[in-house]
C-alpha cells in the first residue's frame, strides 16, 4: 500500500514539476495536470481546486519581478485584484454546483 501511494506521490510530483516548467512557456498546464490528477485518483473537484491554488502562487510568483520595474499599472492593480477575487469565487461556487461526472 505504501509502495502505491508513494509511486503515485512521486509521477504527480514529476508531472506538476514538468507541467510547471512547460506551462512558463504554454500556459497550459490545467490540461495536463488535472487530468493526471483524476488518473491517479484524487475526485474531480479536489484536482481542479488543487490546480486552480496552484496557478494562483504561479501567477503571484511570475508576478513578482514586474512589481520593482514599474511596469504593472498601479491605477489598474486593485481592480484587477477584485475582479480575481470575484472570478475565483464564481467559479469555486460553480464547481460545487456542477455534477462530478461532468467534470
Amino acid at each position: 500500500m505504501a509502495l502505491v501511494f508513494g509511486a503515485k506521490l512521486s509521477t504527480l510530483i514529476a508531472v506538476l514539476f514538468f507541467t510547471s516548467v512547460i506551462s512558463v512557456v504554454t500556459s497550459s498546464t490545467s490540461l495536463i495536470t488535472v487530468p493526471v490528477m483524476i488518473a491517479l485518483g484524487i475526485e474531480a473537484h479536489v484536482a481542479v481546486a488543487t490546480n486552480m491554488l496552484a496557478l494562483t502562487f504561479m501567477s503571484v510568483g511570475s508576478s513578482l519581478p514586474f512589481m520593482g520595474k514599474g511596469v504593472l499599472s498601479r491605477s489598474r492593480l486593485l481592480p484587477s485584484i477584485f475582479l480575481t477575487i470575484v472570478g475565483s469565487g464564481l467559479g469555486a461556487l460553480l464547481l460545487l454546483k456542477v455534477p462530478l461526472k461532468a467534470l
